[in-house]
């Protein structure tokens, strides 16, 4: 609409009237307000998504159970995981050969009423036991062919109550075996194709409830199994 200035108005009231008339006008909406352009090279920040939810396996139908075994699941992996939290009842899980990680450790690791643990043949480290220190009930604990050292057994000594210990295939040595000098409670022991010699079953010595250890295909002689039988006769050794 054209302002209809009046005579005899100055210069400076019409620059006022201006600057009011300016003021006045109704901003344009924000849908029309365009956003410059990133100039050239700037770097836009990113929004962070949350990480999808993972849906329980189809093939857990019974939550109740007291037992999982992921080898019924085919193509299983970490996030599987998940569904044992829902499951109250769980004292037993098999793991064995499923291309599981230290990252399901994390979920496993606060199961604390789990005593039976199978890990055979998965691609758990030593880290991934560090991660299990919670599970102070553990009676059963398998470890076979793991890429597990001296330094991941240290670990072990979280897990007082622990009966049977498998350690078949890794690459535990002499040094190892001192941290399972306060498994009061271990009865079966496998040392089966480890590095293992007649001074590391030394260590074993003072075990009261071990009852068989398995040796085979270690560095331990015939001379070091018969001084292991002198000093622990109800321990049943397999030969190797």
């Amino acid at each position: 609409m054209k302002r209809i200035i009046p005579r005899g108005v100055g210069i400076i009231s019409l620059c006022a009237i201006f600057m009011l008339d300016t003021a006045c006008r109704k901003p344009a909406d924000d849908a029309q307000v365009q956003k410059p352009a990133a100039e050239e090279g700037q770097v836009q920040p990113t929004v962070k998504e949350d990480p999808p939810v993972q849906a329980a396996p189809k093939n857990v139908q019974n939550l109740q159970a007291d037992a999982f075994d992921i080898r019924k699941i085919p193509q299983a992996g970490d996030g599987d995981l998940l569904v044992l939290k829902e499951m109250p009842n769980l004292r037993k899980i098999v793991l064995d050969k499923a291309p599981i990680t230290d990252e399901g450790m994390l979920v496993v690791g606060q199961l604390t009423a789990v005593n039976y643990l199978a890990l055979c043949e998965t691609q758990v480290t030593d880290k991934g036991l560090g991660l299990l220190r919670n599970l102070s009930g553990l009676e059963v604990l398998r470890l076979d062919k793991l890429r597990i050292t001296d330094a991941g057994l240290e670990h072990v000594k979280a897990f007082p109550k622990l009966k049977h210990l498998s350690l078949w295939r890794t690459a535990i040595t002499d040094a190892g075996l001192v941290h399972l000098k306060n498994l009061s409670f271990l009865e079966h022991l496998s040392l089966d194709e480890t590095l293992v010699s007649d001074e590391g079953i030394k260590q074993l010595y003072g075990l009261p409830r071990l009852k068989y250890l398995s040796k085979w295909r270690t560095k331990v002689s015939d001379a070091g199994v018969k001084a292991f039988k002198a000093k622990m006769p109800q321990v049943k050794v397999n030969p190797g």
